[in-house]
């Protein structure tokens, strides 16, 4: 799935994933339960435009950084 782009089954997957944390909450799920979750909502986090162009202009700030580093000579 791209960036910005959104299927109509995901957005039901969220509300899944949000009542599984508080279910967990009131200790009616495992703990594998909840931790797929965590990850769900970690990859749906990770996938959002924001933290996209954040990864971005960090990969960027690195590469022009390291471009201007002496290299080792032998």
């Amino acid at each position: 799935m791209n960036v910005g782009e959104h299927s109509s089954g995901v957005h039901p997957l969220d509300v899944a994933s949000g009542s599984i944390v508080l279910m967990w909450m009131n200790n009616w799920l495992p703990a594998i339960a909840t931790l797929l979750t965590v990850i769900w909502f970690a990859i749906r986090i990770y996938e959002t435009v924001t933290v996209q162009k954040f990864i971005r202009r960090l990969r960027k700030n690195r590469k022009t950084s390291d471009e201007g580093m002496p290299t080792e000579m032998e």
